[in-house]
């Protein structure tokens, strides 16, 4: 199975498994939750079969395309872990950072049509996130949703300079591929938070503890002190 499929699968399994955990701590609340979430992951599927497929050839030449793409799943937090951040974002939050989505959606298509630029999306993931964690602390707030998907791409730019390295830009089309399909759920992601919110309000970690920490930030440092040195 390729990495791509693999993550989804497991995180199908991760919440299948936590979907009656949550619903007795929640007395049913999460379920809905749940489901959705769930069906989410599912109508990735059959992109991830094509990401996957495509990437097999590269993989098999030593380079980690999408493998190193996407954390694995056991790395996750405890379900019962209480979230850090218990509050319900105000309106004119949920605004500010719907605006900024839509313009990062705008800074993909641009940077993905010229070059591809995945320097420049990176920088401007790593931008979005400084923001989403200002808006966290101020909101008492979690954006557990939005925050991965920016990391997962703002990862995903800084790996593919990596990968351009390594096989003189013939991975660059793929990388490229896995961007805009990561892109589409972007619009999904503000709208899973604000269905978590009143659960985390509960005491509920749901959503939080069930996605994986992405080392964006870390990966970009490197990239850029490698193109330093």
């Amino acid at each position: 199975m390729g990495a791509f499929r693999r993550h989804l699968v497991d995180a199908i399994a991760v919440n299948r498994d936590r979907k009656p955990r949550y619903g007795r701590r929640s007395r049913g609340r999460s379920r809905r939750f749940s489901d959705l979430l769930i069906g989410f992951e599912y109508g990735c599927l059959p992109f991830a079969w094509w990401l996957d497929r495509a990437a097999r050839p590269w993989q098999r030449r030593g380079v980690p395309v999408l493998e190193d793409d996407l954390m694995p799943m056991d790395a996750i937090a405890p379900w019962d872990t209480p979230p850090v951040h218990r509050g319900v974002a105000s309106p004119v939050a949920f605004d500010a950072l719907s605006s900024s989505l839509r313009t990062y959606r705008r800074t993909i298509g641009e940077r993905m049509r010229s070059g591809p630029d995945f320097a420049g999306l990176a920088r401007a993931s790593i931008a979005l996130l400084d923001e989403i964690e200002r808006t966290e602390r101020t909101e008492g707030a979690h954006f557990a949703m939005t925050r991965h998907f920016v990391e997962s791409i703002g990862l995903a730019a800084a790996n593919a300079i990596r990968y351009r390295r390594a096989t003189g830009g013939g991975t660059d089309p793929l990388c490229r591929r896995f961007i805009r399909v990561q892109a589409l759920g972007l619009p999904s992601v503000l709208p899973f938070d604000r269905l978590a919110q009143p659960l985390h309000r509960e005491g509920l970690g749901i959503l939080v503890n069930d996605v994986p920490a992405i080392p964006a930030r870390a990966r970009w440092r490197e990239i850029e002190a490698q193109g330093r040195s």
